[in-house]
Protein backbone atom coordinates (compact mmCIF):
# COMPACT_ATOMS: atom_id res chain seq x y z
CA UNK A 1 0.00 0.00 0.00
CA UNK A 2 1.00 3.31 -0.82
CA UNK A 3 2.33 4.87 2.87
CA UNK A 4 -1.27 6.32 3.24
CA UNK A 5 -3.04 7.38 0.78
CA UNK A 6 -4.86 10.45 0.40
CA UNK A 7 -8.38 8.83 1.49
CA UNK A 8 -7.00 6.86 4.17
CA UNK A 9 -5.05 9.79 5.42
CA UNK A 10 -8.88 12.38 4.82
CA UNK A 11 -10.73 9.81 6.77
CA UNK A 12 -8.05 9.17 9.75
CA UNK A 13 -8.26 13.33 9.84
CA UNK A 14 -12.12 13.06 9.92
CA UNK A 15 -12.26 10.48 12.48
CA UNK A 16 -9.59 11.07 14.54
CA UNK A 17 -10.58 14.61 14.86
CA UNK A 18 -8.00 15.91 18.13
CA UNK A 19 -6.47 12.55 18.05
CA UNK A 20 -5.13 13.11 14.59
CA UNK A 21 -2.04 15.02 16.12
CA UNK A 22 -1.12 11.94 17.96
CA UNK A 23 -2.06 9.86 15.20
CA UNK A 24 0.70 11.65 12.81
CA UNK A 25 3.43 11.27 15.48
CA UNK A 26 3.24 7.39 15.64
CA UNK A 27 2.93 6.69 11.70
CA UNK A 28 6.13 8.71 11.71
CA UNK A 29 7.71 6.25 14.32
CA UNK A 30 6.36 3.62 12.27
CA UNK A 31 7.82 4.59 8.53
CA UNK A 32 11.52 5.19 10.26
CA UNK A 33 11.66 2.38 12.83
CA UNK A 34 12.24 -1.31 12.40
CA UNK A 35 8.87 -3.07 11.94
CA UNK A 36 9.12 -5.87 13.89
CA UNK A 37 10.72 -3.15 16.97
CA UNK A 38 7.60 -0.68 16.76
CA UNK A 39 4.85 -4.02 16.50
CA UNK A 40 6.35 -4.78 20.11
CA UNK A 41 6.74 -1.83 21.62
CA UNK A 42 2.42 -1.22 20.40
CA UNK A 43 1.79 -4.85 21.08
CA UNK A 44 -1.56 -4.14 23.07
CA UNK A 45 -2.89 -1.65 20.81
CA UNK A 46 -2.72 -4.16 18.09
CA UNK A 47 -3.95 -6.71 19.91
CA UNK A 48 -6.79 -4.48 21.29
CA UNK A 49 -7.56 -4.22 17.14
CA UNK A 50 -7.32 -7.91 17.61
CA UNK A 51 -4.23 -8.09 14.54
CA UNK A 52 -1.75 -10.97 15.37
CA UNK A 53 1.37 -9.18 16.59
CA UNK A 54 3.08 -12.54 15.32
CA UNK A 55 2.58 -11.56 11.31
CA UNK A 56 4.12 -7.68 11.84
CA UNK A 57 5.51 -7.75 8.11
CA UNK A 58 1.95 -7.66 7.69
CA UNK A 59 1.25 -4.67 9.64
CA UNK A 60 0.91 -1.49 7.89
CA UNK A 61 -0.57 1.88 7.98
CA UNK A 62 -4.38 1.26 7.36
CA UNK A 63 -3.48 -1.20 10.05
CA UNK A 64 -1.69 1.28 12.49
CA UNK A 65 -4.78 3.59 11.43
CA UNK A 66 -7.58 1.04 12.89
CA UNK A 67 -5.65 0.24 16.03
CA UNK A 68 -5.33 3.59 17.07
CA UNK A 69 -8.54 4.77 16.63
CA UNK A 70 -9.85 1.64 17.86
CA UNK A 71 -7.90 2.61 21.30
CA UNK A 72 -8.17 5.77 21.57
CA UNK A 73 -12.36 4.67 20.79
CA UNK A 74 -12.99 6.64 17.74
CA UNK A 75 -13.79 3.20 15.83
CA UNK A 76 -15.08 -0.10 17.15
CA UNK A 77 -15.85 -3.41 15.45
CA UNK A 78 -18.38 -6.22 15.24
CA UNK A 79 -18.36 -9.69 13.99
CA UNK A 80 -20.24 -10.01 11.06
CA UNK A 81 -22.35 -13.01 12.13
CA UNK A 82 -24.08 -10.90 15.27
CA UNK A 83 -22.67 -9.00 18.75
CA UNK A 84 -20.65 -10.51 21.32
CA UNK A 85 -23.18 -9.18 23.80
CA UNK A 86 -26.46 -7.95 23.34
CA UNK A 87 -26.24 -4.13 23.31
CA UNK A 88 -22.34 -4.30 22.41
CA UNK A 89 -22.77 -1.49 18.98
CA UNK A 90 -25.62 0.31 21.37
CA UNK A 91 -22.51 0.96 23.72
CA UNK A 92 -20.19 1.67 21.70
CA UNK A 93 -22.27 4.02 19.50
CA UNK A 94 -23.32 6.22 23.40
CA UNK A 95 -19.12 6.09 23.88
CA UNK A 96 -18.43 7.93 20.16
CA UNK A 97 -21.47 10.19 21.27
CA UNK A 98 -19.97 11.42 24.47
CA UNK A 99 -16.69 12.33 22.33
CA UNK A 100 -18.88 15.05 20.57
CA UNK A 101 -20.43 15.81 24.42
CA UNK A 102 -23.62 14.62 23.47
CA UNK A 103 -23.62 13.04 26.93
CA UNK A 104 -27.39 13.19 27.50
CA UNK A 105 -28.44 10.92 24.24
CA UNK A 106 -30.83 7.86 25.30
CA UNK A 107 -31.79 5.30 22.85
CA UNK A 108 -35.38 4.45 22.36
CA UNK A 109 -34.44 0.40 22.89
CA UNK A 110 -38.22 -1.14 21.74
CA UNK A 111 -38.33 1.58 18.98
CA UNK A 112 -35.85 -0.29 17.14
CA UNK A 113 -36.05 -3.53 18.30
CA UNK A 114 -39.15 -3.65 17.02
CA UNK A 115 -37.98 -2.76 13.35
CA UNK A 116 -35.90 -6.33 14.11
CA UNK A 117 -38.03 -9.72 13.03
CA UNK A 118 -35.66 -12.11 14.52
CA UNK A 119 -37.90 -14.59 12.66
CA UNK A 120 -36.89 -14.08 9.38
CA UNK A 121 -33.24 -12.36 9.99
CA UNK A 122 -31.01 -14.65 8.78
CA UNK A 123 -27.65 -15.08 10.30
CA UNK A 124 -25.26 -12.30 8.83
CA UNK A 125 -27.85 -9.90 8.59
CA UNK A 126 -28.96 -8.87 11.84
CA UNK A 127 -25.82 -5.95 11.89
CA UNK A 128 -26.59 -4.28 8.85
CA UNK A 129 -30.24 -4.15 10.08
CA UNK A 130 -28.93 -2.72 13.56
CA UNK A 131 -27.12 -0.09 12.60
CA UNK A 132 -29.87 1.08 9.86
CA UNK A 133 -32.25 1.35 12.80
CA UNK A 134 -29.79 3.05 15.02
CA UNK A 135 -28.81 5.71 11.95
CA UNK A 136 -32.52 6.53 11.81
CA UNK A 137 -33.01 7.70 15.55
CA UNK A 138 -29.10 9.21 15.18
CA UNK A 139 -30.52 11.64 12.94
CA UNK A 140 -32.35 14.16 15.07
CA UNK A 141 -28.76 14.53 16.48
CA UNK A 142 -27.18 15.11 12.82
CA UNK A 143 -24.58 12.48 13.18
CA UNK A 144 -24.45 9.52 11.15
CA UNK A 145 -22.69 5.90 11.54
CA UNK A 146 -19.88 5.50 9.26
CA UNK A 147 -18.73 1.90 8.05
CA UNK A 148 -15.12 1.35 7.33
CA UNK A 149 -15.16 -1.93 5.33
CA UNK A 150 -11.97 -3.46 5.18
CA UNK A 151 -12.90 -6.43 3.28
CA UNK A 152 -13.04 -8.88 6.32
CA UNK A 153 -15.56 -10.68 8.23
CA UNK A 154 -16.47 -8.09 10.27
CA UNK A 155 -17.64 -4.13 10.64
CA UNK A 156 -15.64 -1.59 11.71
CA UNK A 157 -17.29 1.32 12.46
CA UNK A 158 -17.46 4.95 13.39
CA UNK A 159 -19.65 7.71 13.58
CA UNK A 160 -19.65 11.24 12.01
CA UNK A 161 -21.62 14.38 11.49
CA UNK A 162 -23.66 14.31 8.73
CA UNK A 163 -21.43 17.38 7.53
CA UNK A 164 -18.27 15.27 7.40
CA UNK A 165 -19.85 11.96 6.35
CA UNK A 166 -20.60 13.71 3.52
CA UNK A 167 -16.78 14.44 2.93
CA UNK A 168 -15.88 10.27 2.70
CA UNK A 169 -19.37 8.03 1.81
CA UNK A 170 -18.38 5.89 -1.23
CA UNK A 171 -14.65 6.44 -1.10
CA UNK A 172 -14.18 2.86 -2.50
CA UNK A 173 -10.05 1.67 -2.93
CA UNK A 174 -8.00 -1.55 -3.26
CA UNK A 175 -7.90 -2.24 0.19
CA UNK A 176 -11.40 -0.69 1.83
CA UNK A 177 -14.20 1.25 0.92
CA UNK A 178 -16.34 3.53 3.22
CA UNK A 179 -19.98 2.63 3.42
CA UNK A 180 -23.13 4.65 5.28
CA UNK A 181 -25.49 2.25 6.78
CA UNK A 182 -28.27 1.94 4.02
CA UNK A 183 -30.23 -1.29 3.91
CA UNK A 184 -30.56 -2.49 0.53
CA UNK A 185 -32.88 -5.97 -0.64
CA UNK A 186 -32.01 -8.08 -3.63
CA UNK A 187 -34.10 -9.96 -5.75
CA UNK A 188 -33.65 -12.71 -8.04
CA UNK A 189 -35.79 -11.75 -11.42
CA UNK A 190 -34.25 -14.14 -13.98
CA UNK A 191 -32.68 -17.49 -13.70
CA UNK A 192 -31.26 -16.78 -17.07
CA UNK A 193 -30.12 -19.44 -19.65
CA UNK A 194 -28.33 -21.48 -16.81
CA UNK A 195 -31.35 -22.60 -14.81
CA UNK A 196 -29.80 -25.63 -13.07
CA UNK A 197 -26.90 -23.31 -11.40
CA UNK A 198 -29.55 -20.96 -10.23
CA UNK A 199 -31.70 -24.15 -9.03
CA UNK A 200 -28.62 -25.44 -6.82
CA UNK A 201 -27.70 -21.89 -5.74
CA UNK A 202 -31.40 -22.00 -4.47
CA UNK A 203 -31.26 -25.28 -2.38
CA UNK A 204 -28.02 -24.74 -1.31
CA UNK A 205 -28.55 -21.11 -0.22
CA UNK A 206 -31.74 -21.76 1.17
CA UNK A 207 -31.80 -25.44 2.40
CA UNK A 208 -34.58 -26.38 0.53
CA UNK A 209 -35.52 -29.92 -0.27
CA UNK A 210 -35.02 -31.05 -3.69
CA UNK A 211 -38.28 -31.84 -4.51
CA UNK A 212 -39.10 -28.84 -3.85
CA UNK A 213 -36.96 -26.56 -5.17
CA UNK A 214 -38.68 -26.08 -9.03
CA UNK A 215 -41.84 -25.06 -6.94
CA UNK A 216 -39.94 -22.44 -5.26
CA UNK A 217 -38.22 -21.30 -8.15
CA UNK A 218 -41.16 -20.64 -9.94
CA UNK A 219 -41.65 -17.55 -7.88
CA UNK A 220 -41.28 -14.09 -10.25
CA UNK A 221 -39.27 -12.64 -7.96
CA UNK A 222 -36.90 -13.86 -5.20
CA UNK A 223 -35.70 -12.49 -2.28
CA UNK A 224 -32.27 -13.66 -2.03
CA UNK A 225 -30.94 -10.86 1.34
CA UNK A 226 -31.31 -7.98 3.02
CA UNK A 227 -27.95 -5.42 4.40
CA UNK A 228 -25.49 -3.07 3.60
CA UNK A 229 -24.44 -2.14 -0.04
CA UNK A 230 -21.47 -4.91 0.03
CA UNK A 231 -23.31 -7.57 1.27
CA UNK A 232 -25.87 -7.11 -1.28
CA UNK A 233 -23.37 -6.65 -4.07
CA UNK A 234 -21.02 -9.72 -3.09
CA UNK A 235 -24.48 -11.92 -3.39
CA UNK A 236 -25.42 -10.21 -6.65
CA UNK A 237 -21.87 -11.08 -8.22
CA UNK A 238 -22.30 -14.70 -7.09
CA UNK A 239 -25.74 -14.87 -9.03
CA UNK A 240 -24.88 -12.82 -12.27
CA UNK A 241 -21.65 -15.35 -12.59
CA UNK A 242 -23.77 -18.29 -13.01
CA UNK A 243 -26.42 -16.36 -15.62
CA UNK A 244 -29.03 -14.79 -12.74
CA UNK A 245 -30.53 -11.72 -13.29
CA UNK A 246 -30.91 -9.76 -10.40
CA UNK A 247 -32.63 -6.21 -9.00
CA UNK A 248 -31.33 -4.13 -6.14
CA UNK A 249 -34.56 -1.83 -3.96
CA UNK A 250 -32.87 1.10 -1.35
CA UNK A 251 -35.42 0.07 1.41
Amino acid sequence: MTIMNKELNLFAKIVLRENYGEFEKLLSKFETSDKKEFVRLHKKMFERAEFDTEEYDDIDEQLLFQSFAIQVKRMFFVDWSGEEYVGQVKRSISIMLKHFGENLFKWNTKKFESTLDFSVIKRGEYIPLLFSAMDKQLEKLDYQIVIFDELSDRYCYSLLPKSDMQLVNGIQTAYFNIINTKIYTLYLTDRGSESGKILLYLKNKFAIPLNEIKTFAAQPEILITRGNIVTVSKEKAEIEKIGGKVRIDEE
